[in-house]
C-alpha cells in the first residue's frame, strides 16, 4: 500500500465523480496531492506555477466545459493567491474543486513554514468548505474522509454550481520509496452519487403565473450573461425581446441596441419584465428598469438565493430558462403593437445609423473592434471589463452568429482575464479571441507564461496608457488626481514579453495594419495603440 493512501483514493473519487482535468501548483505539502492526480492515468493535469493564474485557468477550462475542475496549491499564502477566482466562480456558478494542502492542525501558528489559518479561508464566496481529518488509518477516520470528499464533489455541481473547498491537513513523509505503489481502479473507492433533480411547479402556479403575465401587454424579456441557446420562437412578437453581447441566445427582432433606446418615456417602458441569465451591463437600460414604479418583474432562475437585480420583483420562478418558456402560454397575451414597434423599428434606425457612423469612425478602440468583429470568425471571444466589455455591448451585432461570449462579469474584475481565455481556448478547435486593455493584460501576463498555449488565439491588446474607463465616469474626470491615481498612466508594451515567448507580436497604429495583422494564423499578440482622450471623444460622438 502506497503511503497517503486516502489522498489517492481523493483522486479516484473526482474521477468517479466525472472530473478528467486538475490545475496543480507547485510545492512540497501538497506533494501526495499533486502525485495522485498526475499519475491517476484518467485525469488531465496542467501545471502552472502562479497560483492566482492557475485558478483563473482552471475558471477558464470549467467555464468552457461546463464541467468541475480540481485546483490543487501547497499550505499558506498559496491558498490565498485563488481567492479572486474562486469569488468570481461562485458569483459566475461555475464548479471548481480546490484542494488545499494544509499543515497538521497542532502545528498552525507555531512559527512554523508556510502555516496560516486556512479553513474556512474563502468565506461565503464558496459554496461549502470542509476540512479532512488528519490520516491515521482508522476505518472510521478513512469513512469519514470518503464521506466528506463525495459530499463536496456533489456540492459542486448541485445547482446552483460553483466552488467548493476541502482543506487537507498531510503529515509527512509526502514521498513514496520506490516499492511503494498505488493502482487506480484496482480497489475503487466508495461513490455516493447525488443526482440532479431539475425543479418544476405544480400546476396551480404556472396557472397563476400565466394568468399574471396575460393581465400584461407591454412585456420586456431580457437575457443577460448566460450560458445557454435558449429557444425563444413562441415569445416571438408577444414581447420585446432585449439581449446583450454575452447573452449567448439567438432569436428575431432581438433588441440590441437598448443603451441607445432607453428612455424614461411612456412609449418605451414596459408593463412586464421577465428576465433570464444573471447581470447585464447596460447603465441605462438598469436606470430605465429600476426608476420606473409601473414596471412588474418575474425573474427566472434555478438559484435558490433571491436576487432582485431591478428593485422591482413580483415574481422568482425557481426552474430552469427553458422549462419556464415552455410552460408560458403566450398565446393568451394581447400584445401592445405600438409598444412592439417603438422598440423594433428603433433598433433598426439605430443600427443603421451605426453602420454609418462606423463606415467613417477615425482610428481607435472603436474602430478597432469593429474591424475586428467584421473581418474574422470566431468560436469564442473572452472580453476584458471596463471599457472594452462596454464597447463590444456596443458592437454585438457584429459578432458572427454561433460565437460564444465570455466574460468574467461575477465580480466584475480585471484581474485574470488572460488567464481565463487561455483555459477557455483549449476547449475550441478554430480561432478565439480575447479583447483586453492594457491593465489588466499587464496585470495577468503570468498567464503566458504556462508550460503549453493554445495554438488558436489572438489577443487584441488595446494599449491607451493607462485605465480609460476613469475618463469616461463622472465622478473621477474630474478630480486632479485622475492621470496618477485613477488613470495610472502606465507605459508598457508587451513587445518584449512575446519575443521572450515566441508569440507572434504585431504592433498597430492604424487600420491598414491592424487588417494585416488579422491575415496571420498563429497565436498572436495584436496591441493597437490609441489615444485615451481621441477615444473618450469618439465614443460620446458615437453615442450621440
Amino acid at each position: 500500500m502506497a503511503i497517503q493512501n486516502h489522498i489517492y483514493e481523493i483522486s479516484e473519487l473526482c474521477f468517479l465523480h466525472g472530473i478528467h482535468e486538475a490545475v496543480i501548483s507547485p510545492g512540497s505539502r501538497s506533494a501526495p496531492l499533486t502525485l495522485a492526480f498526475v499519475r491517476n492515468p484518467n485525469i488531465k493535469t496542467w501545471y502552472i506555477e502562479d497560483e492566482r493564474s492557475a485558478a483563473f485557468f482552471a475558471l477558464g477550462r470549467a467555464s468552457a466545459s461546463r464541467k468541475t475542475v480540481v485546483l490543487i496549491c501547497t499550505s499558506g499564502t498559496a491558498a490565498l493567491n485563488y481567492a479572486p477566482a474562486i469569488a468570481e466562480a461562485f458569483f459566475l456558478e461555475v464548479p471548481l474543486l480546490v484542494l488545499t494542502a494544509d499543515r497538521p492542525p497542532e502545528w498552525i501558528h507555531q512559527y512554523d513554514g508556510q502555516t496560516i489559518y486556512q479553513e474556512n479561508i474563502y468565506g461565503n464566496n464558496v459554496k461549502k468548505s470542509f476540512t479532512l481529518p488528519v490520516s491515521d488509518d482508522q476505518k472510521d477516520t478513512l469513512w469519514h474522509i470518503n464521506r466528506l470528499t463525495n459530499e463536496a464533489l456533489n456540492t459542486a455541481v448541485a445547482i446552483p454550481r460553483g466552488p467548493v473547498h476541502i482543506n487537507i491537513p498531510i503529515r509527512e513523509p509526502f514521498y513514496p520509496n520506490e516499492n511503494e505503489n498505488y493502482t487506480f481502479s484496482e480497489n475503487s473507492p466508495r461513490l455516493i452519487k447525488a443526482p440532479l433533480a431539475f425543479k418544476n411547479l405544480n400546476s396551480e402556479s404556472w396557472d397563476e403565473i400565466n394568468a399574471f403575465i396575460a393581465s400584461k401587454k407591454r412585456i420586456m424579456c431580457l437575457v443577460g450573461q448566460n450560458d445557454e441557446n435558449l429557444d425563444f420562437n413562441k415569445i416571438n412578437n408577444k414581447a420585446v425581446l432585449v439581449k446583450e453581447s454575452f447573452s449567448n441566445t439567438n432569436f428575431l427582432n432581438a433588441i440590441t441596441e437598448h443603451d441607445f433606446l432607453s428612455k424614461n418615456t411612456d412609449c418605451l417602458v414596459a408593463d412586464l419584465i421577465i428576465t433570464f441569465g444573471k447581470s447585464i451591463i447596460s447603465k441605462a437600460l438598469k436606470t430605465l428598469l429600476r426608476e420606473n414604479d409601473k414596471i412588474a418583474h418575474i425573474h427566472v432562475q434555478d438559484n435558490p438565493r433571491l436576487i432582485d437585480t431591478y428593485q422591482k420583483l413580483n415574481y422568482k420562478i425557481e426552474v430552469a430558462n427553458q422549462i419556464f418558456i415552455d410552460h408560458i402560454v403566450w398565446e393568451n397575451i394581447s400584445e401592445d403593437l405600438d409598444f412592439m414597434s417603438y422598440w423594433i423599428n428603433g433598433n433598426l434606425q439605430i443600427k443603421e445609423r451605426k453602420k454609418t457612423f462606423l463606415e467613417n469612425v477615425a482610428w481607435g478602440q472603436l474602430a478597432a473592434l469593429h474591424i475586428t468583429l467584421s473581418s474574422r470568425n470566431f468560436d469564442a471571444i473572452h472580453v476584458g471589463n471596463s471599457m472594452p466589455v462596454r464597447y463590444l455591448n456596443s458592437l454585438q451585432d457584429y459578432i458572427k452568429s454561433g460565437t460564444k461570449v465570455y466574460a468574467n462579469r461575477g465580480t466584475s474584475g480585471i484581474d485574470g482575464s488572460v488567464s481565463t481565455f487561455l483555459g477557455q481556448a483549449f476547449e475550441y478547435h478554430n480561432e478565439v479571441l480575447c479583447i483586453i486593455g492594457d491593465v489588466s493584460f499587464f496585470y495577468d501576463n503570468n498567464a503566458l507564461f504556462m508550460k503549453k498555449l493554445p495554438v488558436n488565439f489572438t489577443i487584441l491588446l488595446i494599449n491607451n496608457g493607462g485605465g480609460a474607463i476613469f475618463k469616461h465616469i463622472a465622478g473621477s474626470k474630474d478630480q486632479p488626481e485622475l492621470k496618477d491615481y485613477f488613470v495610472g498612466n502606465q507605459v508598457r508594451t508587451a513587445k518584449f514579453i512575446c519575443q521572450e515567448l515566441s508569440i507572434s507580436y504585431f504592433e498597430v497604429r492604424d487600420t491598414s495594419s491592424l487588417e494585416n495583422a488579422l491575415l496571420v494564423d498563429s497565436p498572436k499578440v495584436i496591441e493597437c495603440f490609441t489615444d485615451a482622450d481621441v477615444d473618450l471623444e469618439i465614443f460620446k460622438d458615437f453615442m450621440k
